[in-house]
């Protein structure tokens, strides 16, 4: 089953744990820190908390107003807004992190203005946030 991604130094690592923490690193390492920094990110917790979600709403649709109100209520995390979290998916794209799928009108030839859905690029990511292969 190819729940761990199709990156290739994931044939390096022998069972299901290592894979799942080399995985883990590398999110760490790689991709938290370059958005991190090329973004000055300062809401790091909250960051994470948003791939979580995202990978863990994969094919439903996504509203920032939502997330960031689900971030006040639950997590009483008062200094985030629909803003924020639409800035943060953004980075999430520009880094090939997640992609945004919009809906189309076929007839229309036009994209609709309702809500996205995001998907996570390499199916390793979404497993490790989720534990489930998609």
């Amino acid at each position: 089953m190819m729940m761990f991604g199709g990156l290739p130094q994931l044939l390096t690592q022998i069972g299901d744990d290592k894979k799942s923490d080399f995985l883990r690193r590398l999110y760490r390492t790689v991709y938290l820190r370059d958005l991190y920094e090329r973004n000055d990110i300062t809401l790091k917790p909250e960051f994470e908390e948003l791939s979580k979600t995202v990978a863990s709403s994969i094919g439903a649709p996504v509203n920032a107003l939502n997330i960031a109100n689900t971030f006040k209520s639950v997590s009483n995390v008062q200094n985030i807004t629909d803003k924020t979290v639409s800035v943060y998916l953004e980075y999430m794209q520009n880094a090939f992190l997640i992609e945004k799928s919009e809906r189309y009108d076929i007839k229309g030839r036009k994209y609709i203005g309702s809500l996205s859905k995001y998907y996570y690029q390499d199916i390793g990511l979404h497993y490790l946030w989720t534990g489930v292969p998609r």
